[in-house]
């Protein structure tokens, strides 16, 4: 995939997703020690998926 750059409010959304799967995994699913790398991956995933949205104009 070409480099794309997130604008600041794609950044929060990828950011509030981080954040909702960490405190899922650490709160709800009670995983504390797995919550740090579910959040990454969880960022990670949204960020590329508004990278993909936008690089294909949906």
């Amino acid at each position: 995939m070409a480099e794309y750059t997130l604008t600041d409010d794609e950044y929060a959304e990828a950011l509030r997703a981080a954040m909702d799967a960490s405190n899922r995994a650490r709160f709800e699913d009670n995983n504390p020690d797995g919550a740090a790398e579910i959040g990454v991956q969880a960022g990670r995933a949204k960020a590329e998926e508004i990278a993909r949205r936008r690089t294909l104009g949906l």
